[in-house]
């Protein structure tokens, strides 16, 4: 089942670990692709008060989205979040299906380390027995999460 919503309200509890380093500008955001974003809330220069958990209301809220962001806009340049919580109205969606699994939008990173992480699948010598759309495939009908390759 793939559920959106229409937020209504929503609650971060910013950094617990003591170090005062809370979120002050950013942006709370709502996508349904991963590409286009709408800005939902805007926060300027918050103020917090130690180990706090703050909540706030969505104005004029009337788009259900699949996918929330908050965007960091200032400093400190990292985000440190011991919780999110989303509130308002939700509904069950049709996900669109390709092989028995969701189908996503594709995202491309650099330097990460996803050895042995999650599913995993071993395909040696990748570069010279498949591309990267067949290993998209393979994910998809597997119901894998990602693919990751290497130059090695």
């Amino acid at each position: 089942m793939s559920l959106e919503i229409l937020p209504t309200h929503f609650g971060y509890r910013g950094d617990y670990s003591g170090h005062d380093n809370p979120i002050k500008t950013f942006e709370l955001q709502g996508s349904n692709d991963g590409s286009t974003w709408k800005t939902l809330s805007v926060h300027n220069n918050e103020s917090w008060s130690g180990n706090e958990a703050k909540s706030w209301p969505i104005p004029d809220g009337e788009d259900y989205f699949h996918i929330l962001r908050i965007l960091n806009k200032g400093h400190p340049n990292h985000l440190c979040c011991s919780g999110i919580e989303f509130y308002g109205h939700t509904r069950e969606i049709e996900p669109e299906v390709t092989g028995g699994a969701e189908k996503g939008p594709w995202a491309s990173y650099d330097n990460i380390d996803m050895c042995g992480q999650g599913d995993t699948e071993i395909i040696g010598d990748w570069k010279n027995s498949t591309t990267i759309e067949a290993l998209k495939e393979i994910c998809e009908k597997k119901g894998y999460s990602a693919v990751t390759v290497s130059n090695g």
